[in-house]
Order: C-alpha cells, then structure tokens, then sequence
C-alpha cells in the first residue's frame, strides 16, 4: 500500500508539471461559468451532461496525455527497473485519475448547490464518478495501448465519442426517443449519465441498476484480461 502510495503522489506531482492538473481546473472554471448564468431549470437537466463530458470522456483525454508525456521522458520505464509491477503502476494512475475527477466533480457540485440551492444526492454522485473514472480509465487504456502516439490516440477516441457519445447528445435533444434507452445502455457513456442523472434528478431503478453493474463488469473485465496482460509490453517500447 505504502508503494501505491508513494506512486500516486509522483503521479500527481507529473500531472501538474506536465499542466495536465491546470488544464482541469480551466475546463472546471469553464463549468462554474456556464453553472453560475444559467438558470436552474437549464442547469439541471444539463448538469449530468456536462458531468459525463468532465468524469468520462476528459478523464481518458488527461489519462492518455499523462501516460505518452511520461513514456515520451522515460518515466514508465524508470519504473519498471524499480521493484514494482504493473498492477501497482496502473493502480496508482487509476487513483491518480479519480483524484483529478472528483476534484473537479465537487467543485461543479458545489457551485450547483450554492448557485442554485438545489437539492442532490452527493454520497451517490461521489460513488458513481468513482466508478465512471474506473471504467472510462480502462477504456482509456485500450484506447493508449492499441495506438503508437498521441494522433493516432486521438482518432480512435473520436471514433469511441461519435460511436457512443453522440447517440446520448442524440438522446437528450430527443432526436432518438426515450423508447430507445435500454439499448443505449450498453453504452459506457449513457450508462454513466444515466447514474449521474439519478443522484441529480431521478431514473427508473432497474436502469440504474443495470447501468452501475455493467460499469462495474466492463471495468473490472478490462483491466484484469486486457489492460494489466498489455500494459508492461506497450510501456516499454521504443
């Protein structure tokens, strides 16, 4: 534990030397404008929206920088000299990355609350940023692992975001009817608004299960028969 330890406060240290950190407190004060001069109703049936778009599709964006910005100095194969494994490393960058989101998940929670003197559940939204970060770190790394460089990464993440994050744009502008959401949850990124959306507003039970499970499996099956197998291999190329 000790290790992990140490490892996270050295990944958090690169993220902010590499202006990753800076670059999501910009997005983060980004948000608190749109929150502060918009009105409750329009921020309320935003504020999911725009917490996928900061805990899911930036949290691979920050991940995949951090990870070419530190393969590009050398660090990741620093660290495999050292008597670490690969499970401790992806760990750390794991909780690195969790830490970055829930920072910036608080401080967008807060100023809705303040703001606007609403009502959420913050226990719930901390729980499901956790595993939202989680699963779309995993996806990340599938994304970083099967390209040579941060272009090419970039393409394949445009291709996941228009593959499923735009059928849940589609959604909420009502171009695809509601009849149509059992089938859009088997997209990582609506099924994470989806439970964003119930500790904010609500949503029927059984998607809201359905969506945290699958988050969870998703996850979980990434890392242990993808990720962890590939990750030691890809890092210490070139």
């Amino acid at each position: 534990m000790s290790k992990i330890i140490r490892l996270v406060e050295g990944e958090m240290v690169r993220l902010y030397k590499n202006k990753i950190l800076p670059v999501s407190l910009f997005v983060t004060l980004l948000w608190i404008f749109i929150i502060a001069f918009s009105t409750r109703e329009e921020i309320q049936g935003l504020l999911p929206a725009i917490l996928v778009i900061d805990s899911a599709m930036l949290s691979i964006i920050y991940l995949a920088a951090a990870f070419y910005l530190e393969r590009q100095e050398g660090a990741i194969k620093s660290l495999f000299v050292s008597p670490l494994t690969s499970k401790e490393i992806i760990i750390s960058k794991i909780i690195s990355t969790i830490i970055t989101s829930l920072i910036s998940t608080i401080v967008i929670i807060l100023t809705f609350l303040l703001v606007h003197k609403a009502e959420v559940n913050l226990f719930l939204l901390i729980v499901y940023t956790i595993l939202i970060v989680f699963t779309h770190s995993a996806i990340g790394f599938v994304i970083v692992l099967n390209c040579r460089d941060f272009a090419q990464m970039l393409g394949l993440y445009a291709a996941y975001a228009i593959l499923f994050f735009l059928p849940t744009v589609f959604f909420l502008l009502q171009i695809i009817p509601d009849s149509w959401e059992v089938l859009l949850l088997a997209s990582p990124t609506h099924s994470s608004m989806l439970l964003l959306q119930s500790a904010i507003l609500e949503a029927e039970l059984l998607f809201e299960l359905v969506a945290f499970f699958y988050l969870l499996i998703l996850g979980l099956s990434l890392f242990i028969f993808y990720v962890k197998n590939k990750f030691k291999e890809y890092s210490v190329l070139g």
